[in-house]
């Protein structure tokens, strides 16, 4: 016979915990800890590349917004908009593709796809976008 009890607030049932059916599971016997390991080299730390770091720290100056906001979770339009187009420059600027440019970003590779082609649209109407990018890309390249 099984034990079956109903879930609390449905009227699916669901089986009983092996405590209720009566089953004791046997002790488990305890496990030495692992000896430590000898010293090893030093851990790779998940940096951008010198290139799309410069790229970052150029959109974050020239709009004004902090570095780290550009990695952060936070979705707010100016945020974003400094994000795409530090992903837009990552991938003109650099041979970088799109998914070791996302790993820079902290993002998904479509993520960079999207903010990569959203940029180069606004970019043929937005006059003010172009001059602003343009400003960053200038800065990167020649250190302005």
């Amino acid at each position: 016979m099984e034990f079956l009890f109903p879930y609390a607030g449905s009227k699916e049932r669901v089986r009983a915990p092996p405590s209720v059916r009566g089953y004791t599971p046997a002790p488990v016997a305890s496990v030495p800890a692992p000896k430590p390991a000898a010293k090893s080299a030093p851990v790779a730390t998940a940096t951008p590349s010198s290139r799309t770091g410069s790229i970052i720290c150029a959109c974050a100056n020239h709009c004004g917004v902090p570095a780290l906001d550009i990695f952060s979770r936070r979705r707010t339009a100016d945020i974003v908009r400094v994000r795409q187009i530090g992903m837009y420059l990552a991938r003109e600027c650099t041979l970088r593709s799109f998914c070791q440019i996302g790993f820079d970003f902290d993002r998904d590779h479509a993520t960079v796809l999207y903010g990569w082609r959203k940029i180069a649209r606004l970019i043929q109407t937005d006059d003010s976008l172009r001059a602003d990018v343009e400003t960053i890309r200038q800065a990167v390249m020649y250190g302005k």
